[in-house]
């Protein structure tokens, strides 16, 4: 088990993605993204109609046993609500062997983040779901403050390198 583990985190449309592809390439690590791992697990079982939060904590529980059984420092990219999430992440987390946690937060304006999130939903329906819920998001927006903490203004292209060398400097 790796005794570290990357959170990359921020609000939808903040860049964490983007960042998170980019770090696992330069610290040369896994990445594990929960909106694969779902998109998987919608993909097997298209006839099942399960609510998205179903398959969402379905999707976190492999992200999860993934971490507790790698040998290098996973990058998890997900979103989490600290108000929501913080105890799931918690339990993920010990489950997962207790790593020591680095939480990347992806720091953008919320209406810069919003429209680049509505410019990827290609659903009508997720669209309007996501604007109606897109001020819950803002008010509650914050890092999970489990761990080491790496904030990175993402308004404008990041410096994947330096950011990797920032995350490389605290992990364990």
């Amino acid at each position: 088990m790796a005794s570290s583990v990357v959170l990359v985190n921020g609000l939808p449309g903040s860049g964490k993605s983007t960042l998170a592809r980019a770090l696992a390439a330069e610290l040369d690590v896994p990445l594990l993204s929960k909106s694969l791992v779902k998109a998987g697990i919608v993909g097997s079982t298209p006839h099942m109609g399960l609510p998205g939060a179903i398959y969402g904590a379905l999707a976190m529980d492999v992200v999860w046993a993934l971490v507790g059984r790698s040998d290098e420092p996973p990058i998890v990219d997900s979103l989490w609500i600290r108000s929501r999430d913080l105890g799931f992440v918690q339990e993920g987390l010990r489950r997962a062997g207790s790593p020591h946690v680095v939480e990347v937060w992806c720091d953008v304006e919320p209406a810069v983040a919003q429209q680049r999130a509505l410019a990827s939903r290609d659903r009508l329906r997720s669209r309007e779901r996501f604007a109606r819920e897109w001020d819950d998001l803002v008010a509650e927006a914050e890092p999970l403050g489990l761990g080491e903490l790496v904030a990175v203004p993402s308004l404008e292209p990041v410096d994947a390198t330096a950011v990797a060398a920032s995350v490389r400097s605290l992990l364990r």
